[in-house]
């Protein structure tokens, strides 16, 4: 059972939360694993150009992913729309995905691929949910039908992902067919994929195997902090709250350099990177503030207590900027 929150609804938004940020942070690895497709080009997310052009559907999408990217088909690259639905129990997809498909070529006017991504723990003994859906007819070829990839998790085995040695492969086998497969030892190899991966390690990569493992691990938090020890897995910090902070600052550094160096043209190289990188540690702070909220990783309580002192300090430095040439 989730640690998440008993409320139902909570632990579907938690959960949808968690995999949208799990496949976002690792597209590559994901249509490697799933479909043997190699990409060519950077993945561009498109969630909030679509939710800008089709707002009324903003509550429905929270879960799913368009995304635009290069996939190498028969050797050559083909730029594709990929439309990623979630669902964290058993229903049907395909009229909403075709939806979604149509709703996606009216907007970018590209190739688009759908794909059905199921993650809830129930065994299906028959396969009845639809995969195709009849939208139109010639008469050279008959009946047309729109179809969709379907993925069902529970249908993987966790043995099967732990060998695969990547930190996707691992954070999916604990939500996988994990029947005979000691709990523990999954978190074990989370974490030593996690520090394989070294420097490319983020900030972002911690807080995702902090919150999906106290999703789903169901194992007492003592026997997790030992085994992390054991891995050698970098730090992880020990509240939302923390991560949140860091991530922050490491953002921060980035727009507050930009920031900085332009002011710094006009007010002074020295002031202008330090008033740009304390500016931007904050927004830095409350975009993730604001990213967790939306997920469903934080409660409406923490958030308000969280972005009041941002708040405050955002208008001291506002004010800071007001006084000083």
């Amino acid at each position: 059972m989730s640690k998440i929150d008993k409320d139902d609804s909570k632990v579907v938004r938690v959960h949808d939360g968690l995999f949208k940020w799990l496949i976002s942070s690792f597209s590559d690895n994901f249509f490697a694993r799933f479909f043997k497709v190699r990409t060519s080009s950077p993945a561009v997310f498109l969630d909030k150009e679509f939710i800008s052009k089709y707002p009324a559907l903003k509550d429905s999408i929270q879960a799913d992913l368009f995304i635009a990217m290069d996939l190498v088909i028969d050797e050559k690259p083909r730029k594709t729309i990929v439309v990623i639905e979630h669902k964290s129990r058993r229903e049907e997809v395909v009229r909403q995905l075709y939806d979604y498909t149509c709703y996606a070529w009216l907007l970018w006017h590209e190739p688009v691929w759908g794909i059905a991504f199921f993650t809830d723990d129930a065994v299906w003994r028959k396969p009845t949910i639809e995969d195709k859906l009849l939208v139109g007819y010639t008469h050279s070829e008959g009946d047309r039908y729109f179809k969709y990839d379907m993925i069902k998790l529970n249908g993987e085995e966790s043995a099967d992902l732990i060998a695969e040695g990547n930190l996707f492969c691992c954070l999916l086998a604990l939500k996988a067919n994990n029947k005979g497969v000691d709990r523990g030892e999954i978190i074990r190899q989370i974490f030593r994929a996690a520090a394989r991966m070294g420097d490319r390690l983020t900030l972002e990569h911690k807080l995702l195997i902090q919150q999906y493992i106290k999703a789903y691990a169901d194992l007492p938090d003592e026997l997790i902090e030992t085994i992390q020890k054991e891995t050698t897995m970098p730090a992880i910090a020990s509240t939302i709250t923390e991560h949140f902070i860091n991530i922050g600052e490491e953002r921060g550094e980035k727009r507050g350099l930009k920031r900085g160096l332009k002011r710094g043209e006009k007010r002074g190289e020295k002031r202008g990177l330090d008033r740009g990188e304390k500016r931007g540690q904050v927004v830095g702070a409350i975009n993730t503030l604001d990213n967790l909220l939306k997920d469903g990783l934080i409660s409406e309580d923490v958030y308000r207590s969280k972005l009041k002192p941002l708040q405050q300090s955002m208008a001291e430095l506002e004010q800071e900027d007001q006084s000083k040439p």
